[in-house]
């Protein structure tokens, strides 16, 4: 799958969240937090992903 494949994920989810606040007059905080929290941690996947195909390791 390569590193190309999540980062595209991640992007159409990060884009996906932010389109998504058009659709509110008032966003819910639940959707600002609980999107945040998804954004974050498909960012922080690819970044495993990436750091893994580098080195080995995640450290």
């Amino acid at each position: 799958m390569g590193t190309r494949t999540p980062a595209l994920i991640a992007l159409v989810i990060t884009m996906a969240y932010g389109i998504g606040f058009a659709f509110f007059d008032s966003p819910p905080r639940a959707y600002a937090v609980g999107g945040a929290l998804l954004v974050a941690a498909a960012w922080v996947a690819v970044g495993m992903i990436t750091s893994r195909g580098r080195s080995g390791s995640p450290m």
